[in-house]
């Protein structure tokens, strides 16, 4: 069964306040409390220990994050859970995949010792800070034998270990194989010194230099690993990761075979349908590698108090409820088999738009720059990013709350 031709719409109504409490890992996801549903993630520096152009590098990162998906970076005041950057052991990568509740969580980041060439410092920075939100190296994904081969035996032996392919709760494999992602490593990574040639450096005299990853497109086996800014899967995974809905497509019925994952929100997109809502039209389907599969089955995880509709068609104007977990303070997964599909009404068609929103009954832009949604309130110089010079002069506090439904 192909999927297309259709466009779906999941509508996301928050109708609950849900009170602050302590993080949680779900999925790898950065959890503190209700807000970091919507991608709000507090962060340190240490400026004793990163300085000069790595402090420059990383904010350039975390701008890129706050500029590019729907996560927000933002200075922290008193959360237990946050990000912790620092510059300890010259290297870049953050512990573990995903956060641990109530600590400091460590990124390490030391720029220009991790980047072959200086254009891949802000992408250095970039990979630390997502693997601490929850996305893992690419060439681990458990499909990775299709699309590179690791040639072990080129490797230093003390690195093999980091090759192996991620356990399933680890971390979910994001979409499809993105051998432009910052995620993925270069083909030189962790090369045994020993077969080494003479002269071997791996920005000035790369074919000296043992290949210890080989792309099975030929086309990308100098680019892996070289990114210079987020690719558009890169961004997609983030915002689908932090969405209140993420779903899944299936390329079989019941659940099975490929699987096409996190489809969430679509944020800062310049195209919009008849309602003002950012949507996927062929070329990001295309991209994000979900255009013409054949699709037979979906699940769709929906966030504590929070209701899922789907609308079908080129005008979005059909309208079904198909994940009401509103009353639920837990999160809850809702599947559909080939044959649910069709009664939903979804045809043999291929799916040529995709849209998947969240609307909360209150949100609010400071200067077009920070966007905040849900209940609470907020310190605005929290919200500043080290290093940068914004400063918001006029207003002290910013204060949001929903009426109950």
């Amino acid at each position: 069964m192909l999927i297309s031709s259709l466009s779906i719409i999941l509508i996301i109504s928050t109708f609950k306040f849900i009170s602050s409490s302590p993080a949680i890992k779900d999925r790898n996801r950065f959890i503190t409390n209700d807000w970091a549903f919507n991608g709000l993630i507090p962060y340190t520096i240490d400026l004793s220990s990163v300085t000069g152009d790595n402090l420059r590098y990383i904010n350039e990162a975390i701008q890129q994050i706050n500029d590019k998906t729907a996560v927000v970076l933002y200075w922290r005041t008193t959360e237990l859970t946050y990000l912790e950057i620092v510059n300890k052991d010259g290297r870049c990568y953050a512990p573990e995949i995903g956060v641990t509740p109530n600590k400091a969580n460590i990124v390490q980041i030391d720029v220009e010792n991790c980047a072959i060439q200086p254009e891949q410092r802000t992408a250095m920075a970039l990979k630390a800070i997502l693997s601490a939100l929850g996305l893992g190296p690419t060439q681990n994904r458990e499909d990775r034998d299709k699309y590179v081969a690791i040639n072990f035996d080129k490797m230093d032996q003390s690195s093999i270990d980091k090759y192996k392919i991620a356990d399933v709760n680890e971390y979910d494999d994001c979409l499809s194989y993105d051998y432009l992602s910052v995620m993925h490593d270069n083909r030189f990574k962790d090369y045994d010194p020993k077969q080494a040639e003479s002269g071997c450096n791996t920005a000035t005299n790369p074919d000296l230099c043992p290949v210890t990853i080989t792309a099975k497109d030929p086309e990308y086996q100098k680019k892996i690993g070289f990114a210079t800014e987020l690719s558009k899967k890169d961004i997609q995974c983030i915002n689908g990761l932090y969405s209140r809905c993420r779903v899944a497509f299936y390329s079989e019925d019941n659940f099975k075979g490929t699987k096409y994952y996190p489809f969430g929100n679509k944020d800062n997109s310049t195209r919009a349908n008849v309602w003002g809502l950012p949507y996927y039209d062929e070329s990001d389907l295309e991209a994000l590698g979900l255009y013409g599969k054949e699709i037979n089955s979906m699940e769709i995880e929906v966030e504590p108090y929070t209701n899922c509709s789907v609308a079908f068609g080129m005008d979005f104007n059909s309208i079904a409820t198909i994940g009401d977990n509103s009353k639920n303070s837990q999160s809850k997964s809702f599947r559909f088999t080939r044959s649910e599909l069709t009664n939903l009404g979804f045809t043999d068609d291929k799916i040529n738009l995709l849209q998947v929103n969240e609307i909360s009954p209150c949100e609010y832009n400071l200067n077009g720059r920070i966007k905040l949604r849900g209940n609470g309130n907020y310190k605005t110089n929290s919200f500043k990013t080290i290093g940068d010079g914004t400063t918001f002069e006029k207003i002290d506090w910013i204060e949001i709350r929903l009426i109950n439904k």
